[in-house]
């Protein structure tokens, strides 16, 4: 299991757990796992657009699997699709051409249950995707958060 962190506000890393059911041949890998958003302001938005931070879950196992993700809570900061007094919202969007995460709209909000982030990935087949977070306004924590992204796999 790959556990890498991110802190938000003044610096921002994403990290990806990942979590594998070990019936069968399930795994997966995720590349490059970790993500640098650099400061986010109360209220603003940060994505893996730009710089190009494009994550990258691939299917090594020996079988079709399913990959569901999910965010997490911090110590000062709840999860929500939408931003409020310390609460931050943190979103993916499944990537395959150009422009598909364009749009704020695109970015589906991540909760703290699992939600299918590809339902039937082929054995070596890949799935790419961006990650978006956004700042609470107003946000009263003093201290670095610190927050995951977890990506699942399970048989197909």
């Amino acid at each position: 299991m790959k556990k890498l962190f991110f802190s938000i506000i003044p610096v921002v890393l994403v990290g990806m757990i990942v979590a594998v059911d070990t019936a069968g041949g399930i795994s997966i890998f995720v590349s490059d796992g970790t993500v640098a958003y650099g400061q986010v302001a109360v209220g603003a938005s940060v994505s893996t657009l730009s710089p190009n931070d494009m994550q990258i879950a691939t299917n090594n196992g020996d079988v079709a699997e399913k990959f569901s993700i999910k965010g997490q809570d911090s110590a000062n900061w709840t999860l929500k699709s939408a931003i409020g007094v310390n609460q931050y919202a943190h979103g993916f969007c499944i990537w395959t051409t150009e422009g598909d995460c364009d749009e704020a709209g695109n970015f589906t909000p991540l909760t703290t249950d699992y939600a299918t982030l590809a339902a039937n990935v082929a054995i070596n087949g890949a799935v790419n995707f961006h990650l978006q977070i956004t700042a609470p306004n107003p946000n009263t924590a003093v201290d670095h958060q610190h927050v995951d992204v977890t990506i699942l796999a399970v048989e197909a």
